[in-house]
C-alpha cells in the first residue's frame, strides 16, 4: 500500500512540473499566434487610421500579425463587450479613446473599463482649436469672451454629437471663462465646416488636423488652443494663446490608446507594455505622429496612464448628470 501511495505522490509531482513547464513556456513563447486589435468605431475615420497604424508598429515588436476588427455599434460599447467576451490571453487589445470612459460615466455599458481593463499605452493626445470666420468681428479670444459675457447665449459654437466629447468641451471651457454660449450639433466634422464657412454658427472647434487647411487658406482665424502648451511649433499657431494662458483650467482633448484585459498574465502585461514603448518609439510610428499633427501635445506616461484615465472617467460624470443623460 505504501509503494502505491508513494507511486500515486511521484505520478502527482510530476504532472504538476509538467503543467509548471507548460504554462511557463506558454507565457515565455507570447505571442505565438495572431493578435486581435478591436476597434470600437467605423473604418476609415481618424482613431481607426491611427489603431492599424499602431498595429502596423507594434506587429514589428511582437512578431506576430495583429488583425483589426472593426465593432462600431453603440458608440464603442459593442467593441468593449466583445473584447471583454474572448477571454484574458492576451490575444485580443481593445483600441479606446474618451469615448470609452464616457460611456462608462453614463452606465451605457455592463462592462467596466477602468474594472476590467488594462490601459497599455496612450498612443497620441489631439489638441482642439477654436476658430472664428476670418471676417469674424473677433480677432481674439479676449474680445469673443467679453461680447459673450455681455450677450450669453447669443454666440453659436458648432460641434457633432450632443453629450459627446465636443459638448464636453464646449461645456467646460464656458465654464472656466464665465461665459455662455449655445452648442449647435451637426451630423458630422464635413457638416460642422460648412455650416462655419455658411455663417451659420458663429464659432468652430476642432482637431488640427482637420481645420489647419482652412486656417492656411485664410477661411478661419485660431484663437485659442486647448493644449497642455503653447503650440509655436505650427507656424499658423503660434502666438495663439492656450485656454490656460487665458485663465481657464481645463485642458482636456481627444486621445487614443491600446489596452488589454486587466487578468491577463503579469508576464505577458509586462511583454505588451514593452512593445507598446517599442512600436512607439519606431521611426515609421513617429513619421506618423508627426504628419498628422499628433506628437504636439504629450502623451501621459504608462504609469500613470490607468489613473488618468479613472479621474477623467469620474469627471464625466457631473456633466451627464446636468444633462440627465446618466442611466
Amino acid at each position: 500500500m505504501k509503494k502505491l501511495e508513494k507511486a500515486l505522490l511521484i505520478v502527482l509531482v510530476v504532472c504538476l512540473a509538467v503543467c509548471l513547464v507548460s504554462c511557463k513556456k506558454k507565457t515565455e513563447t507570447y505571442p505565438n499566434r495572431a493578435i486581435e486589435l478591436v476597434i470600437p468605431f467605423s473604418e476609415g475615420g481618424a482613431s481607426d487610421i491611427t489603431a492599424r497604424q499602431f498595429a502596423v508598429a507594434l506587429e514589428k515588436e511582437l512578431g506576430v500579425s495583429i488583425t483589426c476588427v472593426n465593432k462600431s455599434s453603440g458608440g464603442t460599447v459593442e467593441g468593449l463587450e466583445y473584447a471583454y467576451a474572448q477571454g484574458n490571453d492576451g490575444y485580443t487589445l481593445f483600441w479606446l479613446t474618451n469615448s470609452v470612459p464616457m460611456k462608462q460615466a453614463q452606465n451605457a455599458t455592463k462592462v467596466k473599463f477602468t474594472e476590467s481593463f488594462e490601459p497599455l499605452f496612450q498612443v497620441c493626445a489631439d489638441l482642439t482649436i477654436i476658430m472664428v470666420k476670418s471676417d469674424s468681428q473677433f480677432k481674439t479670444m479676449q474680445e469673443l469672451v467679453a461680447y459673450a459675457k455681455q450677450h450669453p447665449g447669443e454666440l453659436l459654437i458648432a460641434g457633432t454629437s450632443p453629450g459627446g466629447f465636443d459638448d464636453y468641451q464646449v461645456t467646460n471651457v464656458c465654464e472656466e471663462l464665465g461665459i455662455e454660449l449655445t452648442y449647435v450639433p451637426y451630423s458630422g466634422g464635413s457638416a460642422v465646416k460648412a455650416a462655419v464657412l455658411g455663417n451659420e454658427v458663429d464659432i468652430y472647434q476642432d482637431k488640427i488636423a482637420s481645420c489647419l487647411s482652412l486656417i492656411q487658406s485664410g477661411d478661419v482665424r485660431p484663437l485659442a488652443v486647448i493644449a497642455k502648451e503653447p503650440v509655436d511649433s505650427v507656424p499658423e499657431l503660434k502666438g495663439v494663446p492656450t485656454l490656460r494662458q487665458l485663465g481657464a483650467d481645463f485642458d482636456v482633448g481627444p486621445w487614443r490608446g491600446l489596452s488589454v484585459r486587466n487578468d491577463v498574465d503579469a508576464s505577458i502585461l509586462a511583454r505588451l507594455k514593452e512593445a507598446c514603448q517599442k512600436a512607439y518609439d519606431s521611426a515609421e510610428f513617429q513619421e506618423y505622429l508627426q504628419k498628422n499633427y499628433l506628437n504636439i501635445n504629450k502623451i501621459i506616461p504608462q504609469k500613470d496612464l490607468k489613473e488618468s484615465i479613472i479621474a477623467e472617467t469620474a469627471s464625466y460624470v457631473p456633466f451627464y448628470e446636468s444633462r440627465g443623460l446618466i442611466k
